[in-house]
């Protein structure tokens, strides 16, 4: 049999393949991992009983957990790697502006999130998109926000060399790290950097131009990044 899939995001664990598509998971290409196609919101179901809408980005923490960014359902879903039990870890059904910082990140609402990063402690970090935000979830299931200004829905590119909180970024996409703390903002045209230390904004390589288009977005190689202009 062959499956015709639309594989949105791909996660290697422990010698096996998991493909995200704009329906379901996929465990290798022949296997449902997670996922049905019929519409229901109910969760703590097993992970081949649990509806997910649009699968972007999968990661796995140190005891083999599996996170699911669910971008159509505005949340994140945790698959238990023990009881195979889908729980949500952040975010509800229903976009929202913001709401829930500094109590339960469950109960809080994302806006077509895109990415996650899970540090090696716990903690999670959430590329909340149409927010324009960072959103940070403790091991105690707190959620707030590190990068974005405080206003709701403000998108741009501001804020280099000062507090990651008070820049403004534009249509977040994904979040990495790397072994110091650092971590690394891809957004629209650029890719910001905030000092795991300091909590200090930059650029890390792109340009915020708005008068730029689609065929102009092209630099040649061997330019600064800071000067490059992504697409």
């Amino acid at each position: 049999m062959i499956w015709k899939l639309l594989p949105i995001s791909i996660f290697v664990l422990m010698d096996s393949l998991f493909l995200g598509s704009s329906t379901d998971s996929y465990h290798t290409i022949v296997e449902n991992y997670a996922g049905i196609e019929s519409f229901s919101a109910d969760l703590d179901l097993d992970r081949t009983a649990t509806y997910i809408g649009d699968p972007v980005d999968i990661k796995s923490d140190t005891s083999d957990n599996l996170y699911l960014v669910d971008k159509q359902w505005h949340r994140i879903l945790k698959i238990d790697s023990s009881t195979n039990i889908v729980t949500s870890i952040a975010g509800t059904i229903g976009e929202g502006w913001l709401e829930g910082d500094g109590g339960l990140a469950q109960d809080s609402h994302l806006k077509n999130p895109n990415g996650i990063l899970i540090a090696p402690t716990g903690e999670l970090y959430i590329a909340d998109t149409k927010n324009h935000r960072i959103r940070y979830v403790t091991q105690d299931g707190i959620i707030s926000s590190i990068a974005g200004k405080e206003q709701l829905g403000v998108r741009g590119f501001t804020g280099d060399n000062g507090p990651a909180s008070m820049a403004k970024l534009t249509g977040v996409r994904g979040i990495t790290g790397d072994t110091n703390g650092n971590i690394f903002i891809s957004t629209e045209y650029s890719v910001r950097r905030v000092d795991g230390v300091t909590g200090i904004i930059t650029t890390y390589a792109g340009r915020f131009d708005q008068s730029a288009t689609d065929d102009s977005l092209i630099t040649d190689n061997g330019v600064p990044a800071t000067s490059a202009d992504l697409g």
